[in-house]
């Protein structure tokens, strides 16, 4: 928080991409602690005092293995919608799949049934 801080206070002499590094770092390696929410606002934070050039930001991203985050609130809200159709369709796919088995199962043993019979 303090380094969020720090970026925010534009103090002359600060290196602001060594401290974006820094904000970056500390985020990727507490990422298991963090949900999207907290990231989206990380993220909207540093893009609001960066002062640096995007290229830059995304370059800091991909290097600390946080350029997974959403940068926007309608991205953040497209990714939840996509990650939970994605556990919606996996759960269907299997219901489906155990009662199609089920019902193909039962018509194989019928069928072999009656050729055996």
């Amino acid at each position: 928080m303090c380094k969020l801080l720090a970026l925010k206070a534009n103090d002359k002499g600060t290196n602001r991409e060594r401290l974006i590094h820094e904000i970056y770092k500390t985020a990727s390696d507490m990422a298991s602690q963090l949900d999207n929410y907290k990231k989206l606002l990380l993220e909207q934070w540093v893009q609001t005092y960066k002062k640096v050039p995007c290229e830059s930001v995304e370059r800091i991203k991909k290097a600390v293995n946080m350029s997974f985050a959403s940068t926007t609130i309608s991205e953040h809200i497209w990714n939840e919608g996509k990650a939970e159709g994605k556990a919606e369709g996996k759960a269907e796919g299997k219901a489906e799949g155990k009662a199609e088995g089920k019902t193909e199962g039962k018509a194989e043993g019928k069928a072999e049934g009656k050729a055996e019979g």
